[in-house]
């Protein structure tokens, strides 16, 4: 069985590298991004199973991103994961407002990145 892709869309390269290497090591392809302009070309091109977006990139803000990757019919059913510093709770009922998959907050624990990916690709 192939492996599953992730997508890892964060301006900010210490937490892209580290997630990468969490998701790596749990058996998982990954792919990055660096800009939210960089996230809506490489969730087309590369369809990933799953995606953590990050909300506050360069370019293209993560809410924008997310309806640009909506808006795609190759990568509009794609799971999304959304990525914020933001603690404060209105930002989780964006998330689930623009109909994002899941919230999760920076700092973030390893273990509940893992769990939230693999209940969103059905692992």
């Amino acid at each position: 069985m192939p492996k599953k892709k992730i997508l890892i869309a964060d301006d900010e390269e210490h937490i892209r590298e580290l997630l990468k290497l969490l998701l790596e090591d749990d058996g998982y392809d990954v792919v990055t991004a660096a800009d939210g302009e960089e996230a809506v070309k490489t969730a087309v091109e590369e369809t990933p199973d799953a995606i953590i977006l990050d909300i506050m990139m360069p370019k293209m803000d993560g809410y924008q991103a997310f309806h640009s990757i909506r808006e795609h019919e190759e990568t509009r059913d794609i799971p999304v994961l959304v990525l914020t510093a933001k603690s404060e709770p209105i930002y989780d009922r964006i998330s689930k407002g623009i109909g994002a998959d899941g919230h999760i907050i920076k700092p973030f624990d390893a273990d509940e990145v893992l769990e939230r990916i693999r209940n969103l690709i059905g692992e």
